[in-house]
C-alpha cells in the first residue's frame, strides 16, 4: 500500500494531524481494500478544508497467473 502525504498531514479542528501512525493503523484494519483508510482520515478532520489530496493504492501480488 502506498499514500499520500496529506493522509497523515490531514488536520482537524483544533489543528492537530492525523499522523503517521494513524495511517499505518487503518491501512493496516482496511487491508487489503485500503478505500477505507481514506474514510478514516475523512473522519478525523470531520469537514475541514484539507491543503492536497488524499490518495491510497493497494496492490495485491497473487503470484503467477
Amino acid at each position: 500500500m502506498i499514500y499520500t502525504d496529506d493522509c497523515s498531514e490531514a488536520r482537524d479542528r483544533k489543528g492537530d494531524m492525523f499522523g503517521v501512525r494513524r495511517v499505518g493503523e487503518s491501512l493496516l484494519r482496511y487491508a487489503p481494500e485500503g478505500a477505507g483508510a481514506v474514510a478514516d482520515v475523512d473522519a478525523f478532520a470531520l469537514g475541514e478544508e484539507q491543503a492536497d489530496d488524499l490518495t491510497v493504492l493497494v496492490i495485491e501480488y497473487r503470484g503467477d497467473l
